[in-house]
């Protein structure tokens, strides 16, 4: 029986190991990699600031394990975004059937323990002993570490500490430039070297914010049949 998932938003084909710039994170890459072909049942927490990259590794390793994966009923890989509107906690009453399972903003979920709202505490502490029961492997997200949370059941808490816990290390200038170019290449746009510069000395240096306007940028540039010049961005963005 092949269990359906509220996915409510869209994964893109692009997003892989080989595009993510890992800076220090070798070793990270190398464990996922290892993850999505289940040589062996592992549990990996990755933290780090908004835009650090943390969905783009979950999309990689989702992508990158259905490819590689074999299991029965088709229950290889299971993604969940937790931070999506109107996820419900009972969503993980049958992922330990899965072979890997993948939850992105672990954050978005706990630390309500105060509020009274232990619902998800204690549908994760559940999950996450039935998931190591099945020989399963987990990989969290959060832009928390793990030990940093401080409305979380002590039990889950601890559970938490028991994983491989990496940090995501902040890209430097040179990889956010890199990255714009890579991702306007994907798009069949160049983006030189100054026209980078220009947006990251004059946006917010969140990756995020940077591709979304980068979308921007390419819409603009399609309608106007312009190349993202200087001047061009300029005048776009009015910057």
């Amino acid at each position: 029986m092949k269990i359906q998932l509220p996915l409510n938003f869209q994964f893109r084909e692009t997003l892989s190991f080989d595009n993510f710039l890992s800076s220090n994170n070798s070793e990270l890459i190398k464990i996922l990699k290892s993850m999505s072909q289940n040589t062996q049942p592992q549990s990996v927490f990755v933290w780090g600031q908004e835009g650090s990259g943390r969905s783009h590794l979950c999309q990689a390793l989702y992508l990158e394990a259905e490819e590689h994966l074999q299991a029965e009923d088709e229950n290889k890989v299971a993604y969940l975004a937790l931070s999506e509107e109107g996820i419900e906690p009972e969503v993980l009453s049958q992922l330990e059937h899965f072979s890997l399972v993948i939850l992105d903003d672990l954050d978005a979920v706990l630390g309500k323990a105060t509020q009274g709202n232990i619902q998800w505490d204690e549908a994760l502490f559940h999950f996450y002993n039935r998931i190591k029961d099945s020989k399963g492997s987990l990989f969290m997200t959060s832009a928390k570490a793990p030990g940093s949370f401080e409305s979380v059941l002590p039990d889950l808490k601890s559970r938490l500490g028991w994983d491989l816990v990496y940090q995501l290390e902040e890209l430097s200038d040179a990889d956010k430039i890199q990255a714009l170019q890579s991702r306007a290449e994907e798009r069949g746009l160049a983006l030189s070297l100054d026209a980078g510069q220009y947006l990251l000395n004059r946006l917010p240096r969140d990756t995020h914010q940077l591709f979304s306007v980068l979308e921007q940028l390419d819409h603009q540039s399609l309608s106007q049949k312009r190349s993202l010049t200087v001047p061009f961005i300029k005048k776009v963005l009015n910057i």
